[in-house]
Formats: C-alpha cells, structure tokens, sequence
C-alpha cells in the first residue's frame, strides 16, 4: 500500500468499522456435548464464521480501515487453528486496501506463545512497552486519521493505560484503541481500570474500547465506545453481537451504525405460567414460542433458555426433575432428527424453573396469623414510596459496602425496581411458609 504524507490538514470524509473481543476459537464450555455432530460444529466455529462476515462487510461497504480492541485469540497461547484463520481474513483485506489496526487485550497478550506467521503491511499491531501512533489513509494513500494504541504485555494489567497517551493534536481526528474496565464495571476483571473523564482529557475523537463483551456507546462527542463481542459464547451474552461502522465527514461529525455479525444467537426466553392450566397449554406456548424463533427474518441460528416463572397449577409438575429433563429431552431430539447439514436450528438449551404454587393472597390478608401480618405489611410498604426506601435501606445495609453487590444495587436502585424486590420477597416467602405449614 503506497503511503503518501500531505502537507497541511484537509480533513476527508472516511469510514472505518470498530470491533473487539473476537475470543476466535472460543471452547464454548459445556456446549460440547450436543447430541449433534451438525451443531456442535457450527457453534464451534461460530467465531470464526463472524469474522468473516466482519470482513465481508468491509469490503461491501468500502471501510477505509478496521480497528480491533483486544482479545482477538481466546487464550494467550494462541491456537495454530485460530492464528492461520485469522491470517487468511486478514490477507483478503489486504487485496482492497483496508488496513487493519491491532492491540492485544488480556486474553491474547504479547507474552503468549504464537506462530511464527507473517503479516503484510496493512496490519498494525501495537506495542506493548509504548502508545504508538500509525496514520490511516485512504486509497489514494493521502492520510485521514491518527490511529493510537497500546497492548497488554502480560494478562494482568492493573495500571491505567490512560496515563501513558499524550494526545494534542487537535486537528486530526484522532483515534485511540484501549483495552479496559471503564468505571469499574463489576461484571468484568478490572484490568486496566480507567474512568471516562481520564478519557475526556485527552484529544481523542474517537475511543476504540474492549474488553466489555456488553455493547454500549459511553459518550458522544468525543465518543466513547465498547462495540461488545461479535460472537456471544453462552445464554449470558445475548440478542445481538457484532461490530460498529462508523462514518466521519470532513466536520469530524461522527455517525455509528451496528451490524450484527454472530453466527449463533443465544435467546433467554421467560415464559408465566399465571394462566397455564395444564400440560397441553405449557406445550402450546413453548411451541408458538419457538416457531416465532424459527419464523425470524434474520434466520439466524438460535439457541434458547426458557425460564419458567409466576405461580400458577403448574408449579408441581415443573418441579419434577423428571417432568422437565423429559421435556428437554423431546424437544432437543426432534431438533436432531429435524436438522439437515444446512438447516437454520433452533436449539433449547436448557429449561430453568423458578415458579411458585397458586396462592390466593386475598385468602390470607385479613388473617390474624403471621401470613396476615405479612401481607399487610408488605401491602402498606407498596403504598408508601418512602417507607419502602426506608424499608429497603436497612434491609440491604450490609450488602451495600460489598464491592460488587454494592454497585449492582446502586445501579438497579429506582422505585420500580424496589417494588419488585418486594413482591419477590412476599412471594417466595408466601410459598416457603406455605410449604412448611404442609410438611
């Protein structure tokens, strides 16, 4: 690729596609045991199938270049299989020119074993020791952006990376890749800690993060994006995963636009059963359900949980452990024998149980037993807005100084939220009280 640097700054319109967490060759854990040689095969490449639809997308829409914000290999020593698939996309890039810039995350760091494979000078890996800069250019080789990064040398990075950028120019349009735990996100290891104004200080257009696996646009103008994963790995990374195209024009105005990439997508799916009355209409719901699914005009490749929940007559026959393993069995076999090599699937991978019986709770307010007591209660704290905070403050005290319960409760803390809490309380209490009556 020809690289001629202009003199001066006229900014070009560009566009450039953001990825990360590309976990190529992920063991999907616990998913290896399908009875389905089709489909354990499928969800086994299923990382590698969304990165070739990355490709594929930035060649139909004539991206300038890709940037990858770590965790591009699942483990730091790479597989051989991941290493030569990632090398071959990487090369078909190469034949439109769009070059391709790399950090390395904690799951691929610069210490883990690799080969020994060459790459041509599209694709920019960035260093370790140092944040360097690399200019993007179009396909006239005239300069159109300032692409800054760092990677990880080791898995455990616990120092803000931030610190190390030194990011003035004002002029260009600068970009910056970093692997990190922005705010102390509880649900991902803390590595490379920063907080968002550490990332406002600097000259930065457009912040290129990874390692969050959950999509989100943190800030805007500058931006500040974690693109999530492009392939979810279990029923815990659902719905949509892939990678962000964005669109600069000579004002620095910047546009994004998410395109899904998974090649398999894991659906968790709640069903009540208030208003089922027996066996046929718990089977009727999961059916409709699923040719819903099957019926998607996306088409893709599904697998689901189901979680049944509510009270309801029901409640006894989910609760049989033998009832529901039944149940699984027979919709994941006709599954298989439905399956052809080239078949859309939908697979139920488990069902989930978190029900309780009918209980009739007019049946208990007016009661001078305990029950009575409870539900009263319970109903005066829903009346009162204030009473309930008050109510919910002591009950949670302690778990408020927990690390990371303590921030999950802050974040889920609203006035719905706490009426919720509370009617999941009364309700599981209902039941275990009603059930030790009965034992």
């Amino acid at each position: 690729m020809k690289k001629i640097r202009r003199r001066g700054i006229h900014l070009k319109s560009f566009r450039f596609i953001h990825a990360a967490d590309l976990h190529l060759d992920s063991p999907f854990k616990g998913y290896m045991n399908i009875p389905s040689e089709e489909i354990t095969s499928y969800i086994k490449n299923s990382t590698f199938i969304a990165l070739q639809a990355m490709v594929d997308l930035a060649i139909r829409e004539k991206v300038q270049f890709i940037v990858l914000s770590g965790d591009i290999f699942d483990l730091a020593d790479r597989s051989l299989r991941a290493q030569i698939r990632f090398q071959k996309e990487m090369l078909k890039l190469g034949e439109y020119n769009i070059q391709v810039f790399i950090i390395h995350g904690n799951h691929d760091p610069e210490d883990g074993s690799r080969a020994d494979l060459q790459w041509p000078d599209h694709i920019h890996f960035f260093p370790s020791n140092q944040v360097e800069m690399i200019p993007a250019y179009d396909t006239n080789g005239q300069e159109i952006a300032h692409i800054y990064g760092i990677s990880y040398p080791t898995k455990s990075v616990t120092s803000n990376l931030t610190k190390k950028f030194n990011i003035t120019d004002v002029n260009q349009y600068n970009i910056a890749l970093l692997h990190t735990n922005l705010d102390g996100n509880p649900n991902h290891d803390n590595y490379a800690p920063s907080q968002k104004e550490d990332l406002l200080q600097l000259a930065v257009n457009y912040w290129a993060l990874g390692h969050i696996h959950s999509r989100q646009i943190v800030h805007e103008n500058p931006h500040i994006v974690y693109p999530g994963n492009i392939q979810g790995r279990s029923v815990r990374e659902l719905g949509e995963r892939g990678c962000y195209i964005i669109d600069v024009d000579e004002t620095k105005a910047t546009r994004l636009t998410f395109v899904s990439l998974e090649a398999v997508r894991w659906i968790h799916h709640k069903i009540k059963i208030t208003d089922l009355k027996n066996e046929q209409d718990l089977k009727n719901i999961i059916d409709k359900q699923l040719k819903i699914l099957e019926e998607d005009k996306e088409y893709k490749p599904t697998i689901v949980r189901f979680t049944f929940e509510g009270h309801g007559p029901l409640h006894h026959f989910l609760n049989e452990n033998i009832n529901i393993k039944e149940l699984l069995l027979e919709y994941q076999e006709y599954t298989i024998e439905s399956l052809k090599s080239d078949q859309f699937f939908v697979w139920i991978e488990s069902f989930k149980v978190n029900t309780s019986p009918e209980i009739s709770r007019d049946q208990y307010m007016d009661d001078s037993h305990y029950l009575g007591d409870l539900l009263r209660i319970s109903q005066h704290l829903l009346n009162d807005s204030k009473e309930l905070q008050d109510f919910k403050e002591e009950a949670l005290f302690s778990m408020k100084s927990h690390l990371k319960a303590g921030k999950y409760l802050r974040e889920m803390d609203s006035e719905q939220q706490r009426t919720e809490w509370l009617k999941r309380a009364e309700e599981l209490v209902l039941y275990l009280l009603l059930e030790e009556v009965k034992s």
